[in-house]
């Protein structure tokens, strides 16, 4: 007997359609897929405008809402108040393929218990989404290179794509995970809690990851949403990579020093920052157009100043936020 299923998306400030389009969609695959009582809980993190969604034929659906506390504490609450036996966590972004419910079930029947989606860009035009895709294409070359059925152990870990806004596990583990969520930060508004609650999983199992449990990312598609993203991207870094003995660790560590190089230089001389920046872009584009097609290759180049900015700001955030916290309230 396949186990009972709930969808768990938590939702801040969301465009209504976005919204739309993915709670279809998922409610489309809940109803060709095999899972027992599907229910779908949207959690309102304290939106502006309070979120009211249609209601999903044949899916049971609940609106939780609460104050603004961040996307952790969001997912924490769906998943304390969900009933299925597994829960499949998903982003308001997100628009998974509904043929993938089906096909992940019959991978769960087999006892391959946490599964991870397989991302793509839904906006591959943007050149904000072909900016990601060469970015994260550089960081996962085993898997993307070569996407494929297969799965990671804590030790692959931060080889592998991938994130809590498309993930499904059984609830007992992801409740677990909550619990021993481990933040460097008093505020989990900028944690990371992907990385903290995905280790967790991967220490007492294997994640799954194939193309064939899919999803589209609608990515920013415009400069300052971009930049702010890119920023708490920074944050988010800092709290899950900042540790001896992660793959990332090293660039953590290099970039502090870097962007205080970065700003004395256009303090000191912003003529030769200027050309600096100049080069940092065609070195960007030569380095990137040796693997992706050109137009990727160059979205990369135009845009890869303005990101390492933001980002590098995101983990001076993220450092200061974690003095604060080892300093106490």
């Amino acid at each position: 007997m396949m186990p009972s299923l709930s969808v768990v998306v938590p939702v801040f400030n969301e465009r209504a359609e976005d919204l739309a389009t993915t709670l279809t969609a998922v409610a489309e695959g809940l109803r060709r897929s095999p899972f027992a009582d599907p229910e779908v809980l949207v959690v309102d993190d304290g939106s502006a405008v309070p979120i009211s969604p249609r209601p999903l034929p044949g899916v049971r659906t609940r609106v939780v809402r609460q104050s603004n506390r961040g996307r952790f504490q969001a997912r924490r609450r769906g998943i304390e108040l969900a009933t299925g036996e597994y829960v499949l966590l998903l982003d308001s972004r997100v628009r998974i393929d509904p043929a993938g419910l089906s096909w992940v079930a019959e991978r769960v029947r087999a006892g391959e218990a946490a599964w991870n989606g397989h991302c793509r860009m839904a906006n591959p035009d943007s050149p904000y989404a072909r900016f990601w895709n060469v970015l994260t294409r550089c960081a996962f070359t085993d898997y993307l290179d070569d996407p494929r059925t297969t799965s990671f152990t804590l030790t692959e870990y931060d080889r592998f794509p991938k994130g809590t806004g498309h993930f499904l596990a059984p609830r007992q583990w992801l409740l677990d995970a909550v619990e021993q969520f481990d933040s460097r930060y008093q505020d989990s508004r900028f944690s990371s809690d992907d990385t903290h609650m995905l280790r967790s999983i991967a220490q007492r199992d294997r994640i799954h990851i194939s193309p064939e449990f899919a999803s589209l990312y609608r990515n920013r598609e415009a400069l300052m949403p971009f930049l702010r993203h890119a920023m708490h991207r920074g944050t988010t870094f800092y709290d899950g990579f900042a540790r001896r003995g992660t793959r990332f660790f090293p660039i953590v560590i290099a970039a502090f020093p870097a962007s205080l190089a970065g700003v004395a230089l256009a303090v000191a001389r912003p003529r030769a920052a200027g050309l600096a920046l100049g080069g940092l872009s065609l070195g960007a584009i030569a380095f990137a157009a040796r693997r992706r097609p050109l137009e990727e290759a160059a979205a990369f180049g135009f845009l890869v100043a303005p990101f390492a900015a933001s980002f590098s700001a995101g983990l001076w955030r993220g450092g200061w936020l974690a003095l604060r916290a080892r300093a106490g309230p």
